[in-house]
C-alpha cells in the first residue's frame, strides 16, 4: 500500500466547537484589521493588507466547520478511531487543506509576534483587544495555536493512520489495529501538547 503524503491534506482533530471558537475570534481579529485599514487609510504589512489574510482564514475555516462535532452529521470521510472506542475519545480526520493558505496563516502568526515593528498594525492590534478587554498576546497565541494544530507535521504515527483511513476510502469511522491504536494514541498527545482538549462527558459516551 502506498501512505505517501498526500498533496494538501492535514490531520484535524476534532475538539467540538473548541476549534471553531478560536477560529472565529481569529476571524473577528482580522475583519477588524480591515475596516481598520479602510478607515483610518493606512497601510498594513503583508499578509493582512488588502484582506489577504482574512479571505485565507475563511476559506480555511469552510474546510474544518464541518470536521468539527462527532455527534452531527458526518461529511468527512476516514474519522478516527470508530464508534464504540474505548481509548481517550478525540477524533481525528484528515482534511484536505491547501499548503499555500497554511503558510499565508504561519507568515501572519510570524508578523502578529513582532507587531511593535509596524506602528498601523499594532495600533489595530492593540484597539481590537482592548475591545475585548485582554492583552494583545492572548491573540497572537490564539493564532499561534491554532496555526501549529492546523499543521501538525506528518510523523510515521500520522503515516500509518493515514494508510488506515486510505486503505477503506469509502467508510466514515475506522478500526484501528493495536499498532494504530498506538500511533493513534502518539498523535492525540502531540495534539495535546498544542491545544489543552476537555471532552465532554455526553461525547465520551458517543
Amino acid at each position: 500500500m502506498d501512505t505517501a503524503r498526500p498533496t494538501n491534506v492535514r490531520v484535524v482533530p476534532d475538539l467540538d466547537d473548541e476549534l471553531l471558537r478560536a477560529i472565529d475570534r481569529l476571524e473577528a481579529l482580522l475583519a477588524s484589521l480591515a475596516v481598520w485599514e479602510m478607515d483610518a487609510e493606512v497601510g498594513l504589512p503583508a499578509p493582512f493588507a488588502d484582506r489577504k489574510a482574512l479571505c485565507v482564514l475563511q476559506a480555511v475555516g469552510d474546510v474544518v466547520r464541518p470536521t468539527q462535532g462527532r455527534g452531527g452529521q458526518q461529511l468527512v470521510t476516514g474519522r478516527l478511531p470508530r464508534r464504540g472506542w474505548t481509548g481517550r475519545l478525540l477524533p481525528l480526520r484528515f482534511v484536505p487543506i491547501a499548503d499555500a493558505p497554511l503558510a499565508t496563516l504561519e507568515h501572519a502568526m510570524q508578523v502578529l509576534t513582532v507587531q511593535r515593528a509596524y506602528p498601523s498594525l499594532n495600533a489595530a492590534v492593540d484597539q481590537f483587544a482592548a475591545v475585548l478587554g485582554e492583552p494583545p498576546l492572548a491573540l497572537v497565541s490564539c493564532l499561534s495555536r491554532t496555526v501549529s494544530l492546523l499543521t501538525l507535521p506528518w510523523d510515521d504515527d500520522v503515516y500509518k493512520l493515514w494508510g488506515s483511513v486510505a486503505a477503506y476510502p469509502a467508510k466514515c469511522d475506522t478500526e484501528l489495529s493495536r499498532s494504530e491504536q498506538q500511533a493513534y494514541g502518539r498523535v492525540v498527545r502531540r495534539i495535546g501538547q498544542l491545544w489543552s482538549y476537555r471532552p465532554r462527558v455526553s461525547r465520551q459516551r458517543a
